[in-house]
């Protein structure tokens, strides 16, 4: 097989064998919403084993990554060391070995996109992954942002419920798109968790809201500072290299310069809709 699929302003062809039989994404991210700024090929291959490794590497949930001459391998144990991948930088390729005695077991469950650096292809696309429920009103994008268990879906929803002419972008992550002009877009993510709330689309940014649980409905402005680490707290970051982890800062720092960024204390109650709306309509 092999199909391309475009998530921000990033196209990623993947290529596979026949026997190698997966889900991907939704056939709506075959289509761009943006210029491709970059194209990068996944390739797919099933392995007997995974290669002996010696040697310090950085480990960080399913994953532990080594630098090779082949570029950075990663080691995955989802469900139980069942798959190896290598970015070669340098060709543009990230090469997935999947463990064919592994794969037999579990090929339904099967989760491509654990295994290809798509977090790091992204940031060097100028794209970050934000932990966030994203909402359309009135044509620009507001993604609410906070620790699992927060709130933030429930503020999308009381979005829905109040107001008229919502629309959803996505549940769980929303990628935020820098362009070649240094503008920024929200961008549709194909990966939405339990949700089931995703689409394909690129929107204006009318604001990042923080989500905070409060006894009443308050909406204000961050300084730079917080605003820099409460964004930074809830992207997508796979990397013990420091290029990348100042890559992704620097990333930061220009999005909330040029981003409102809100923190809101709120209710589970309309009144954080009108709180945040009357914020928002007062400065942009």
């Amino acid at each position: 097989m092999a199909e391309r699929y475009y998530i921000g302003s990033l196209e990623i062809v993947i290529g596979a064998p026949d026997d190698l039989q997966f889900n991907l994404w939704e056939n709506r991210f075959t289509v761009p919403v943006l210029d491709v700024t970059h194209s990068v090929n996944v390739d797919f291959e099933l392995t007997d084993e995974i290669p002996g490794l010696s040697g310090e590497g950085f480990s960080i949930q399913n994953a532990t990554s080594y630098d090779t001459p082949e570029g950075e391998l990663r080691v995955y144990r989802i469900p139980d060391e069942c798959a190896y991948s290598i970015y070669d930088r340098e060709k543009d390729r990230v090469t997935v070995f999947v463990v064919r005695d592994k794969y037999a077991v579990f090929k339904y469950g099967f989760r491509p996109w654990y295994y290809m650096h798509l977090e790091e292809l992204l940031l060097l696309n100028d794209a970050l992954i934000l932990h966030s429920a994203g909402i359309v009103v009135r044509g620009g994008a507001i993604a609410f942002s906070a620790p699992s268990g927060t709130g933030k879906t429930t503020q999308a929803n009381l979005w829905h419920r109040y107001r008229d002419g919502v629309e959803d972008l996505n549940g769980d992550k929303n990628l935020l798109q820098r362009l070649p002009d240094g503008t920024w877009r929200m961008c549709g993510f194909p990966i939405y968790g339990s949700s089931e709330l995703c689409e394909q689309t690129a929107v204006p940014i009318r604001a990042i809201v923080i989500v905070r649980r409060g006894q009443s409905d308050v909406a204000v402005t961050l300084d730079t500072v917080e605003k820099i680490r409460l964004i930074y707290g809830e992207i997508n970051l796979f990397t013990g290299s420091r290029e990348y982890v100042e890559r992704a800062l620097d990333l930061v720092i220009d999005f909330v310069d040029k981003t409102d960024v809100v923190g809101l204390s709120c209710t589970m109650e309309e009144t954080a809709v009108a709180a945040l709306e009357e914020y928002l309509d007062g400065t942009v």
